[in-house]
């Protein structure tokens, strides 16, 4: 079958990140509206400066493949002008099985304060994307009006297509729309949960695909998931279909620390074989199945 690997390292064309832009975006304002919600949401995150905690996130890697890990040391700062924010200090991490080495002075920063204008990490190593997608995905959740109580739902329409195209891969991009719930305040244990849905959107991509078969779709929904790559043969892998994520955070009450994130991954669809740039003259299809489990939790 056609390889395809998920990985951090940005030249790999790792999936899971497309959204990171777009989520990016939606966090910098209320998507579904416009403007922030006046009242304070249950979600909300009460930071104390100073305030340290510790983190580690595990990627099963695509099919049980080779994973990562990595371990965060949070602390809270404070900006000039007055923001709230996590730095993060990474430590032990291992991509596909092998250990990386990061600059001395590299850290990375996250907020669940609305106010918070989030950056991509300046290194593309899946702990650092997977967290910054759990993160915005939470701060997403805070700033809808309509999420104020367990059953609340908001749905955010978006189509604009997030793209992974780098070196070999020539095209490659996905869009979602965000499906939000939430789904329990438990108040005696002092915890809350809330289910990021990143589904695709019903009329599909605003960008036309390379080719018009791919075009059809090839699951249950309308397909948001494309994929180029140039072979060392000169030939064109080509992979189209459907993608989805479910993002499931847990925190604790009042003070909003995230307790955990779940993140479910799957991939389906069909990918050929090309001989020409058009891809007009293919192989016949094959089917594929991809699945990526990530978890990060609050350490003791």
């Amino acid at each position: 079958m056609t390889q395809f690997i998920r990985t951090g390292v940005f030249a790999a064309a790792s999936v899971i990140y497309l959204s990171c832009p777009l989520l990016a975006e939606a966090a910098a304002g209320n998507a579904s509206s416009g403007t922030v919600a006046l009242t304070p949401s249950p979600l909300a995150r009460r930071y104390t400066e100073g305030e340290t905690l510790n983190y580690r996130i595990t990627g099963a890697g695509v099919n049980n493949g080779p994973g990562y890990y990595g371990e965060a040391a949070s602390t809270v700062k404070k900006s000039a002008d007055g923001v709230f924010y996590e730095e993060l200090k990474w430590s032990k991490v291992r991509e596909l099985g092998q250990e990386v080495k990061l600059p001395e002075d590299f850290r990375q920063y996250v907020s669940l304060e609305p106010a918070f204008k989030h950056v991509m990490p300046g290194l593309m190593y899946s702990p650092f994307l997977d967290s910054f997608n759990f993160y915005v995905d939470l701060m997403l959740a805070i700033k809808q009006p309509a999420i104020r109580k367990p059953g609340d739902r908001a749905y955010i329409k978006r189509s604009l297509p997030n793209s992974w195209a780098y070196g070999a891969t020539l095209v490659g991009y996905d869009c979602i729309d965000f499906d939000i719930t939430f789904t329990e305040l438990n108040e005696p244990s002092g915890t809350a949960a809330v289910l990021v849905k990143h589904v695709p959107p019903p009329a599909g991509c605003s960008t036309k695909p390379p080719a018009d078969w791919m075009n059809k779709p090839v699951m249950d929904t309308a397909n948001n998931f494309f994929q180029v790559k140039k072979t060392s043969e000169g030939k064109y892998s080509v992979m189209v279909g459907k993608e989805f994520f479910n993002v499931d955070v847990r925190l604790a009450l009042p003070s909003g620390r995230i307790l955990s994130a779940v993140m479910y991954n799957p991939v389906e669809g069909i990918a050929k074989v090309c001989s020409d740039e058009k891809l007009s003259d293919c192989g016949a299809p094959e089917k594929f199945s991809l699945v990526r489990n990530i978890t990060m939790e609050l350490a003791p």
